[in-house]
């Protein structure tokens, strides 16, 4: 979702207007292995720390990534049933790790191959790629939670999605 370039921290293509749609839709959670610090400081460096309705970072748990604790306590803390969050990462561990928690995960594949990636419920190359009814699909989930039948109706036809659906917890700086 965001990175650090040249000691700059900045958002990935299609993660602002991505974050945007889900804003009113669903509780997100920014999930890391950093420090909370360090996560706090490049957050708040872009602007995006009102999206995020929980933070977790390694400081909130006994094991880190890929054990599945750090997404349970996520889980716990917005009273979600871990069958019904979705995970974004990047990488095969933190597929292995939302899995284990008994979470969909979706990886924002980037520059990585997506072969490499496919054990994941969903595999995009950028977050513009997702629409909420994907999204929807893939937390199994009713509607209405996610907002009116017209909006997913807007949102498909703004084109048709290959893919599955995906998303909960937003994973690392990526």
């Amino acid at each position: 979702m965001m990175c650090l370039q040249g000691g700059i921290y900045r958002l990935r293509i299609g993660s602002q207007e991505f974050m945007n749609v889900l804003m009113n839709k669903i509780l997100m959670v920014l999930v890391s292995t950093g420090p909370r610090k360090t996560l706090e400081f490049g957050i708040g460096a872009i602007g995006i720390e009102e999206f995020f309705n929980v933070i977790v970072t390694v400081e909130d748990v006994h094991r880190g990534k890929p054990n599945p604790e750090m997404f349970m306590y996520a889980a716990q803390l917005l009273n979600f049933i871990p069958e019904q969050c979705i995970v974004f990462g990047n990488s095969n561990s933190k597929v292995e790790a939302a899995h284990d928690a008994c979470m969909k995960c979706v990886v924002v594949a980037s520059k990585h191959p997506l072969y490499e990636l496919r054990a994941a419920n969903l595999v995009v190359r950028y977050l513009d790629e997702l629409f909420v009814v994907d999204l929807k699909n893939l937390a199994n989930i009713e509607l209405a939670e996610f907002g009116s039948e017209e909006e997913e109706a807007e949102m498909k036809e703004e084109g048709d999605d290959p893919y599955p659906s995906t998303s909960v917890a937003i994973d690392d700086l990526w």
